[in-house]
């Protein structure tokens, strides 16, 4: 009777005890079972994609041109490619080295990246997290035409994320080893090494790689591993000295990784150095203006969510940012793998953050880290819902909108993508002009001719890799010695104002020329004084001004004056051999054309043509008609500048 007893106890408490499967196991156990069907449908999906919105041109931005003709130079020549994207460069050279400036091989590359990242990506997490996060984040990624716009680009874009995918490769081994007992000081010191040298490698990539290394200590600050920080930030900087002596070796040159571009992030204004460094308060705003714009805006319009650039949003900023961390809480114990991918990618948002000048508020800078934000949303979610069977059903809602918001947003991409037939596709006039002018310019003038233009990179990949020569600034004298020169001779200059009673008598004027002076809104010529020149002034009732009034005049403008000499700016063309100019008629907005252009090529040759009028530009070949933003390439006579 007892035995019988017992046995009905027992089948209660085993009836008692039996496991629910809920709707999240059971999504977990269909993906474990067909893993490998389901990646590679998501990775032929992630190629289909990419060629159906393969995008003929390059960036009119300039920097993937910049990447190639970086990556061109470094085997042609062993040039140092710079510390920008620098591992980029050198893995695209072997490519630029066999196939030349040729966009499509090129391209070809970041697709390879992007399929690399889905591969690496697929086989580093799986069995690792749940199956039920990591494939609908995969699937998303494959039909994502904000991600896979990046696959037929050569930016570094594409080659980062495949950097990330092998960077968790390594650090997800040191993971999985971390509780050997037995593995000893050494062979942990080798792990760390091989973590390091992977973190390094990231960065290299792109300066805010630097930040992986950020998060890395942040894994372990959380699990209180006080030695390995320790080990691995003495390796972490041995491989960086490593690096930098090897690149110190073989192109002499000791400049910090950082030290350039990191200089020009930590400015108040990367373009204006004299208004000083950025404060911990200015650091706090632009963490928190690129937060909402990169997040609130950006990130859903990566999504798939109709959003206008700017429409930024503090609540949908929030809700990210509390999913986010409420995934890395989830995590934390019961999942280290995603754990560890949180904090990484928070490190490197956190620090694009901080650097980053919020009027630059460009997508691509977030597209690296878009797989992780969604694993960390996604933890969120499946974590709560773990112990909630009746609300399971929001996990897969979410999913199945993420994934036809997507699908919407790259339906449209790929209709857009499909019209692009060559390198001038969907091009404005001004831009087809231009670089059609650059074309011309590679097939009609000589090797040793060297044309100086707006985008000099851009120029050389469709001028099929011709030498052009880049002007972005219009350099002006220096003021003080200007000055200085003007006040221990008070009676050598004079100036003169141009305005409807000067432009009568610029003839004349143009024989005592000097330089021209801008002094608020104002502009002057000064003049070379004579006696001559003092006569025909007093005769044709032009008024000038004297020292004095020049510095009346600048106190009145608050200092806020230029000087600019025509013979300064010719000799710098001369000094790296510019022969002719590519003028053109870019626009300032891209959507609306009208006289506000991209203008430093004109002004340059503005103050140029001041003193050397119709006679030192000869225009040799013209894209365009006149009333539709013409660009033109121009020689200069510098017979006439030598005489």
């Amino acid at each position: 009777m007892k035995h019988h007893t017992a046995s009905i106890k027992s089948k209660k408490r085993s009836k008692d005890t039996t496991i629910t499967v809920t709707l999240l196991d059971k999504m977990d156990m269909y993906f474990q079972k067909n893993e490998k069907i389901c990646f590679w449908i998501i990775f032929g999906v992630t190629a289909l994609v990419s060629m159906l919105l393969y995008d003929p041109r390059v960036s009119l931005g300039g920097d993937d041109s910049e990447y190639i003709l970086a990556a061109n130079r470094f085997l042609q020549d062993f040039h140092f490619p710079g510390a920008q994207a620098m591992l980029y460069k050198i893995a695209l050279s072997p490519v630029a080295y066999f196939f030349g400036l040729s966009l499509f091989p090129l391209k070809m590359f970041s697709m390879l990246s992007i399929l690399g990242f889905m591969y690496f990506t697929f086989r580093v997490f799986r069995g690792k997290i749940p199956a039920s996060i990591l494939m609908p984040v995969l699937a998303l990624v494959s039909i994502n035409s904000y991600v896979l716009y990046y696959a037929s680009q050569t930016y570094s874009e594409a080659f980062f994320m495949f950097m990330l995918s092998l960077f968790f490769l390594v650090f997800f081994r040191f993971i999985k080893n971390e509780n050997n007992e037995h593995s000893g000081l050494s062979k942990e010191i080798k792990i760390l090494l091989c973590l390091a040298l992977s973190a390094l490698s990231v960065a290299l990539t792109r300066l805010v790689g630097f930040s992986i290394a950020i998060g890395i200590v942040g894994y372990f600050l959380f699990y209180g591993q006080w030695r390995k920080i320790a080990v691995f930030l003495a390796c972490y900087v041995a491989v960086f000295a490593v690096y930098s002596l090897l690149k110190d070796f073989a192109w002499g040159n000791n400049e910090l990784q950082f030290s350039g571009q990191g200089n020009i992030l930590l400015n108040k204004d990367p373009y204006k150095a004299e208004e000083g460094r950025e404060t911990i308060a200015g650091f706090i705003v632009r963490f928190w203006q690129n937060s909402n714009q990169y997040i609130s805006n950006g990130l859903f319009r990566i999504t798939g969510f109709k959003l206008n650039i700017g429409e930024n949003n503090t609540l949908r900023m929030l809700l990210v940012y509390f999913g986010a961390v409420a995934g890395l809480c989830f995590s934390f114990k019961r999942n280290r793998y995603l754990f560890a991918t949180i904090i990484v990618a928070g490190a490197f948002l956190s620090v694009s953050f901080i650097v980053l000048q919020v009027f630059w508020n460009q997508e691509r800078l977030i597209i690296p880290a878009y797989p992780f934000i969604l694993m960390s949303i996604f933890a969120c979610i499946y974590y709560f819902l773990l112990k909630k069977r009746s609300l399971q059903f929001i996990y897969p809602a979410v999913i199945g909108i993420l994934l036809i918001t997507g699908l919407n947003s790259t339906v449209k991409a790929i209709s857009e993508a499909r019209k692009l037939t060559n390198r001038y596709s969907g091009l404005t006039p001004d831009w087809t002009n231009y670089l059609k002018a650059s074309e011309w310019a590679g097939k009609n003038l000589n090797s040793d001719e060297l044309v100086a233009c707006r985008k000099h990179s851009i120029s050389t990949i469709y001028g099929n890799g011709k030498r052009f020569h880049g002007i972005y600034s219009v350099n002006g004298g220096n003021i003080d010695a200007f000055m200085h020169r003007w006040t221990a001779a008070p009676d050598s200059y004079v100036a003169v104002s141009i305005n409807d009673q000067t432009k009568k008598h610029l003839d004349f004027l143009r024989k005592h020329y000097y330089a021209r002076l801008n002094i608020g809104e104002q502009s002057l010529w000064v003049l070379n004084r004579s006696e001559n020149l003092d006569s025909t002034l007093y005769r044709t009732k032009i008024q000038p001004l004297t020292l004095p009034k020049v510095q009346e005049l600048n106190a009145k403008n608050n200092n806020n004056f230029g000087v600019f000499y025509a013979d300064s700016l010719l000799n710098q063309l001369k000094q790296v051999g510019v022969t002719h100019i590519l003028t053109a008629n870019l626009r300032l907005n891209p959507k609306q054309k009208n006289d506000r252009t991209v203008n430093t090529v004109e002004r340059y040759l503005y103050y140029i043509m001041e003193k050397y009028p119709n006679i030192i530009l000869q225009e040799v070949h013209k894209e365009g008609a006149d009333e539709n933003e013409p660009a033109q390439i121009l020689k200069i006579n510098w017979s006439v500048f030598d005489k």
